[in-house]
């Protein structure tokens, strides 16, 4: 699959919003930003709610690595399974994509790379506050296809006989699969059962945060009005 067919494939990685401030004018329509990540959450609230836990090996190697990094305390810097644009195509010439649709897909890539040491680090300070360290252990990863490349996934540990949970968006790419966002929380539950009843609860929580930001921005333009 060709390099401007695989960008497509990938755009639905990360909110409209989050690409970066090197996003360059050019002369394709803008889209309505607002009313595109509203859509986008909106469809990840929906899911997050209704989805069944898939089986995966190859993403229960990935929750368990990622797991392993987090009772670590470890950045996330250097992990193999991180988002990376060179990673994906580390030969490309980015360049020759200026002022073009796909250059827009390849800054959510980067965006998305730029957020999640963010997010990670978000996630490590919640799991110190949890006590979770060295003596806990990995139990599983929930996982479910979102799309033709993304899923959505909740890995669990145990720690001090209660279980934690944290939440992330997976691209897969070609063979490989790679984290593309962190959710910047980690939840405690007594027992796996409060998990198994919604897995997905921290995405819909904060899929509902971002969707209820929306509507406060969207009210106060409103009240305010159009600048001159």
């Amino acid at each position: 699959m060709n390099f401007c067919a695989k960008l497509k494939i990938c755009a639905s990685i990360a909110p409209p919003s989050q690409s970066p401030e090197t996003l360059h004018e050019s002369a394709y329509p803008k889209p309505n930003k607002t009313l595109m990540k509203r859509i986008y959450l909106i469809f990840l609230l929906i899911i997050a709610q209704t989805v069944f836990s898939q089986k995966d090996n190859r993403i229960e190697n990935i929750g368990e690595a990622t797991s392993q990094l987090l009772i670590k305390g470890d950045d996330i810097d250097n992990f193999k399974y991180a988002i990376k644009i060179q990673s994906l195509y580390p030969n490309e010439d980015f360049s020759k994509f200026k002022d073009s649709p796909a250059e827009v897909i390849l800054n959510m890539l980067h965006g998305a790379e730029l957020e999640l040491p963010k997010a990670w680090n978000e996630v490590v300070k919640e799991s110190g506050e949890y006590k979770i360290d060295k003596t806990s252990k990995y139990v599983f990863t929930y996982s479910h296809k979102m799309g033709v490349d993304n899923y959505i996934a909740t890995s669990v540990i145990e720690s001090q006989s209660k279980y934690y949970a944290f939440s992330y968006n997976l691209l897969q790419w070609g063979e490989d699969i790679y984290i593309s966002r962190f959710y910047k929380k980690v939840m405690e539950f007594e027992t796996v059962e409060q998990i198994d009843s919604n897995p997905f609860v921290i995405i819909h929580d904060e899929m509902q945060k971002e969707l209820n930001e929306i509507d406060e921005n969207h009210s106060e333009e409103i009240l305010i009005g159009p600048q001159n």
